[in-house]
């Protein structure tokens, strides 16, 4: 039958209806059923992973897109920390407001002229890492991006920071040391940069926590 295959026990089941008992005519009645159930393409799931960044997010942004989710998925895996962590971190700094301003700070990640400008030398340098980046990128310009647009320069400030003071790419970025980084990177790896987590994780326990009807959602 090539490619329209029939489960055997459907048509035992559906196909063919019992016969009428004879009739007049002495003869038995046999009819086919030949409705085949409709072959719905079932809607792919997404990963319980991008699902709980979603849900996170969610909570602030209602109508965040699918591509920053993923976003922040690619870009903890790159700089090697949590999902969970990197979301509280985009929080912390611009509650996920791409427009947000604080004195010479600007967007996602609360970058300067000068974050900037080592976020475009990261992609120079790493060609691996020129998506996104616009080497005639502005401030001005970059303070109108999109939250989708902003991530790859918050990506490459953040394996900038890495490189220059963790001092090891391959090194995972902790809670402490992913704040760290913003806050006080030249302190980084010293043992008290170790409360640099608190604000974080308290973000992750309080402004960002959800529950199982959230992800349901």
């Amino acid at each position: 039958m090539g490619e329209n295959k029939v489960d055997a026990l459907y048509v035992a089941k559906n196909l063919f209806i019992p016969a009428k008992p004879a009739g007049k005519s002495g003869k038995s009645e046999i009819k086919i059923n030949f409705n085949f159930p409709e072959n719905k393409a079932e809607t792919p799931q997404k990963p319980k992973e991008f699902n709980t960044i979603r849900a996170m997010v969610a909570k602030h942004i209602p109508d965040v897109s699918d591509e920053f989710i993923t976003q922040i998925l690619e870009t903890s895996k790159k700089v090697k920390c949590a999902p969970e962590d990197l979301t509280a971190l985009i929080y912390k700094e611009s509650k996920f407001k791409p427009s947000a301003k604080n004195g010479k700070y600007r967007g996602l990640g609360q970058m300067t002229a000068a974050s900037l400008r080592l976020s475009k030398q990261y992609a120079k340098d790493n060609p691996e890492e020129k998506e996104g980046i616009d080497q005639n990128m502005t401030f001005e310009k970059f303070s109108k991006l999109t939250r989708e647009e902003q991530m790859p320069y918050v990506k490459n400030y953040i394996l900038t920071m890495k490189e220059a003071y963790v001092k090891d790419m391959e090194c995972p970025l902790d809670t402490a040391k992913l704040n760290g980084l913003f806050v006080s990177p030249a302190n980084v790896m010293k043992p008290f940069a170790k409360k640099f987590a608190n604000v974080l994780n308290k973000i992750k326990e309080e402004d960002l926590k959800i529950t199982h009807t959230d992800l349901k959602a």
